[in-house]
């Protein structure tokens, strides 16, 4: 049974989704920078954000979309055209616009991503970045980020569409990706973290490591963990939020039981609940597919 987080908890995964550092931003001028997050005019988070319809179903990529939906709503000078727009060339999807935005007399292309990636072997090298599930890599999400969706805008079929619903052609795309990349524990602890060129220097920054490491590190320490479940990726968990403290054989029992086969999300926190790291735990089965 799903405990659902109230207001304060989404009001802080919206003001991570919007003003926390990019995960890329060094590609081109499409990925914007930190500069960009701070000047958006949304200051006054002291909102109601949206819950998602079921908690039980979950998805985090819908609700980060869903999050700077709202934070659109709220900002002065900018207005939604329209959102999650599918792109059809007679029965077949090319694509989907995630935010069609109205700024400055102009029309924009926002896509949004939040991704977790896992370094393994050279760090600099954008292929060795892997998600929780192992299919998702950094070099695939950016190819498919720069080749296919950004270029959405530029087809015959999104301008006919555009054009249907009297909405000007798009002038500027921009991709805002969010997230956070994990290290190798000795590399995070060493702070020894390279990371690709392309990734934003500020980015945020959590470690990893095997089943078996965990026991080997921490079996005869006192350290408090809590359980992620995906809703609570975004924003530092803090002393408020009220969850549930394991020990490390609770948090071992939860490890090795979980739902989650290949990756298992932990906030290491202190005494008063505050989160000092994050990282996931991974299985035999991903450390394998990496390397494959």
């Amino acid at each position: 049974m799903i405990s659902e987080p109230d207001n304060s908890r989404r009001k802080a995964d919206a003001r991570w989704a919007i003003k926390s550092p990019p995960l890329l931003h060094a590609l081109d001028n499409r990925f914007p920078a930190s500069q960009w997050y701070a000047q958006l005019p949304l200051n006054d988070f002291d909102i109601v954000w949206p819950a998602p319809p079921d908690w039980s179903r979950f998805r985090l990529g819908i609700q980060f979309e869903r999050l700077w939906q709202r934070a659109i709503q709220e900002m002065p000078g900018y207005q939604l055209l329209a959102s999650n727009l599918a792109v059809r060339n007679h029965q077949r999807t090319l694509g989907e616009f995630d935010l069609i935005i109205a700024h400055e007399g102009e029309t924009q292309h926002w896509e949004l991503a939040v991704k977790f990636y896992l370094g393994t072997g050279d760090l600099t090298q954008p292929e060795n970045w892997f998600g929780p599930n192992p299919e998702d890599r950094l070099d695939l999400k950016t190819n498919r980020l720069l080749n296919h969706q950004l270029l959405l805008a530029t087809s015959p079929e999104a301008k006919a569409l555009l054009a249907d619903r009297n909405i000007t052609p798009v002038k500027q795309a921009y991709c805002l990706v969010k997230g956070r990349l994990f290290y190798p524990w000795r590399n995070f602890t060493d702070q020894a973290r390279a990371f690709p060129v392309y990734a934003s220097a500020s980015h945020l920054k959590g470690w990893w490591m095997s089943l078996p490491d965990f026991k080997r590190r921490f079996s005869n320490t006192s350290e408090r963990w809590i359980y992620l479940s995906k809703y609570l990726w975004l924003s530092t968990i803090t002393e408020t939020n009220n969850l549930p403290v394991l020990n490390y054989l609770e948090a071992l029992q939860r490890l090795e039981v979980s739902p989650a086969p290949q990756a298992v999300h932990l906030a290491m926190i202190d005494d008063q609940g505050r989160e000092i790291s994050r990282g996931f735990v991974v299985s035999e089965q991903w450390i394998n597919q990496t390397h494959a």
